[in-house]
């Protein structure tokens, strides 16, 4: 009899122990790893689980002493406080989670990896505006809701000479606006 509950004692102990670690990993996506904007905190043990439970999931690749990743993320916050609820932003210190780098053949500064339903589907390398950003998520997701006010990406006209003659200008346009683009009165 007591080995039955030796055995009982320890099966319990080990479900138990397994639904706590399962909870526990749960728990630290939910509250610990989120930053006040929304984004997440990751590392080699917590990335993949981010990744597969988010929907629509941006992955920042980035190391702490690297000036363009500090301006893009800057970014990236405001982004995740505005698409809030859209897509989810993870923050990932490569310098300090090599098997990341290694599984995503990460070698420059700053690095996004964009997923959707856990399948890597865009990744880009260095950096990018906000309203690069924007765009390159837009792309990925044509359904992507950017209508608030903030995300409003106003492109500045640029003038330049057409030919010798000054009195001949044309505007330059970036090439998304191209669709939407009204010539001057």
């Amino acid at each position: 009899m007591p080995r039955v509950m030796y055995f009982i004692l320890l099966a319990s102990l080990a479900i138990f122990g397994l639904a706590t670690t399962v909870m526990a990993t749960d728990q630290l996506i939910k509250t610990d790893l989120s930053n006040s904007d929304g984004s997440l905190k990751l590392n080699d043990n917590t990335a993949n689980s981010a990744i597969n439970k988010f929907p629509f999931f941006v992955l920042d690749c980035y190391v702490p002493w690297c000036e363009p990743c500090k301006s893009m993320s800057t970014a990236l916050y405001e982004l995740a406080s505005e698409l809030k609820g859209q897509v989810t932003f993870g923050l990932i210190d490569i310098e300090n989670n090599s098997a990341t780098a290694r599984r995503y053949n990460i070698t420059s500064y700053p690095t996004l990896l964009i997923f959707k339903n856990g399948m890597l589907v865009d990744s880009q390398e260095g950096y990018s505006s906000k309203s690069e950003l924007v765009d390159l998520l837009k792309i990925d997701d044509p359904g992507l809701n950017t209508s608030n006010n903030k995300l409003a990406v106003s492109h500045q006209t640029l003038i330049t000479p057409f030919s010798s003659n000054s009195t001949q200008m044309t505007t330059l346009v970036p090439i998304l606006d191209l669709m939407t683009y009204k010539k001057p009165k």
